[in-house]
């Protein structure tokens, strides 16, 4: 991918379609196979703000709602912009409309989402850094059928000494085991 795309962000919903997210020229779009495999024959904008990056998305098990989450680069035109952030917009029509973006975390650099297998809880976290000197990770907990979390709903991740968690490197994700009931940030 060329710096104005990305690499498509892939998840399966459990009716067996493929859904992705990706960048194109700085907009975040939608794509979707619906006979149950790719092509993906459906396409459409999430975003036209041309400054976006690093997609990632989520389905909520109990609704089906399509999460789609991105990073907002600086130099956006957003009233009272003044850094990067994580953007979230949902849909309830297998992505045919979006909901309007809301703010997830302030000076985030990269996030990634994962659903809970054991009980459809959506967990986010992003690498945030608000001074631009100093980063560790935040995080976001959505309870089945609890609506988006706002940025007001945002708790650092803090290691057993209390204090928050660090990393040397801006590269990390997030899994679950069912078996488990765990989720993991790796």
């Amino acid at each position: 991918p060329t710096p104005q795309e990305s690499a498509p962000n892939c998840i399966v919903s459990r009716l067996g379609q493929y859904h992705r997210s990706f960048i194109r020229s700085g907009n975040v779009l939608y794509s979707r196979s619906d006979d149950h495999w790719p092509p993906f024959e459906f396409e459409k904008n999430v975003t036209i703000s041309g400054v976006d990056t690093y997609p990632c998305m989520v389905i909520e098990p109990a609704t089906e709602r399509i999460y789609s989450m991105w990073i907002r680069n600086r130099g956006n035109t957003d009233p009272g912009a003044t850094q990067q952030r994580a953007m979230e917009a949902y849909s309830d029509d297998d992505g045919e409309t979006w909901s309007t973006p809301v703010v997830i975390f302030q000076g985030a650099n990269t996030i990634a989402a994962e659903v809970g297998r054991h009980d459809g809880a959506i967990f986010r976290t992003a690498y945030v850094g608000l001074d631009g000197t100093n980063f560790w990770l935040q995080g976001t907990y959505q309870a089945p059928g609890d609506p988006t979390p706002s940025a007001s709903d945002v708790f650092d991740l803090l290691n057993e000494n209390g204090t928050r968690i660090t990393l040397f490197r801006q590269v990390f994700s997030i899994a679950s085991d069912p078996e488990l009931q765990a989720t993991w940030i790796l």
